[in-house]
């Protein structure tokens, strides 16, 4: 065998060696957070979940829940991934549910209690009023939480592995693009015409303005690139006290008939649970004004897929997220 010959052969084991080294990192589990699921919502999310492939995954949704996403986060540690990447299901950053979920993760030092008719979003240092929850989904604190009458009992999550939490939607383009889309589907002419973007808001009246900034930063976005005269966002809400709900219909009614007398409505649901935000909207606005209604918003779009698994694949490239004691085993 000539020297050169020799040489190459003897290259190959060395190549290779070189090329696991540099080959993708261990695998990481996904954790999927979605919040105050509907129906169909839940169907969505089983079929995202089964489109996954290649990581162990979970799906939450109710995912201000301690005690739900504690357990997602057990059965994707018992699958022994390299780390546990959550991707929260949220199109409006500024959002009280995902201040709880940030301080689950580790990535805020106090909780937040989504309350009815507080002050502020932030009551960790507040007892927990007692309010019967409209839906089972919609309980943001563990029951051992509530049995104390406050915070005392909920910890951030538990993990031998590290934990990284992705941003909420509202931080991709991709999230102007999905609505703008369903926005552009409702009208032939929507230079003439609203943009109403709906979402579900958080019960306390501070953290709804905090919310709305946010919301009507996304507003304008979107009705800009679907090219409508201007963008609204407006809020709906359950579980929430009987002058939240008189201010609400209030609000929301005298928004809709300010923007119908200046042309025809378009609304778009901005939060994830589509149908709830309809049936919401239509009940605070007394089911009389007449707008045009997407039922979809980023549900059913395949793009939503596609941002799960980029959000998933460069939250993987972060180290342990969890910047606070107590979350660490």
């Amino acid at each position: 065998m000539s020297p050169l010959l020799l040489a190459a052969v003897l290259a190959v084991p060395a190549r290779a060696q070189d090329s696991r080294a540099l080959g993708p990192a261990k695998s990481y589990g996904i954790l999927v957070l979605a919040y105050d699921v509907d129906v169909k919502w839940r169907q969505e999310l089983a079929n995202l979940s089964r489109q996954l492939k290649g990581h162990p995954v979970e799906t939450v949704d109710s995912a201000s829940d301690a005690v739900s996403v504690q357990r997602a986060v057990d059965r994707l540690a018992a699958q022994r991934p390299a780390k546990i990447v959550a991707v929260p299901l949220e199109t409006v950053s500024e959002s009280a549910r995902l201040g709880m979920t940030r301080y689950l993760f580790g990535v805020r030092p106090d909780p937040v209690f989504d309350v009815p008719g507080s002050d502020s979003g932030d009551l960790a240092d507040k007892s927990a009023p007692s309010i019967k929850p409209v839906r089972k989904s919609l309980l943001s604190l563990p029951q051992e939480g509530r049995a104390a009458g406050g915070s005392s009992n909920l910890k951030p999550l538990k993990s031998d592995v590290p934990l990284v939490l992705a941003p909420a939607l509202d931080k991709s383009p991709l999230l102007v693009d999905m609505l703008a889309d369903r926005a552009k589907a409702l009208s032939p002419t929507p230079a003439k015409e609203s943009l109403v973007l709906a979402g579900v808001g958080p019960r306390s009246d501070k953290a709804l303005k905090d919310w709305l900034i946010g919301a009507q930063a996304i507003a304008d976005q979107v009705a800009a690139k679907a090219g409508y005269r201007k963008g609204v966002a407006v809020a709906v809400r359950d579980g929430v006290r009987a002058g939240q709900q008189d201010a609400d219909r209030t609000s929301l009614q005298n928004t809709l008939r300010g923007l119908v007398r200046q042309g025809r409505v378009a609304v778009v649901p901005l939060s994830p649970e589509a149908e709830r935000v309809g049936e919401l909207l239509k009940k605070a606005s007394g089911g009389f004004l007449a707008y045009r209604w997407n039922g979809q918003g980023i549900q059913g779009d395949r793009r939503l897929l596609d941002w799960i698994k980029d959000s998933a694949e460069k939250a993987a490239r972060l180290s342990d997220g969890r910047q606070l004691s107590g979350g660490k085993k």
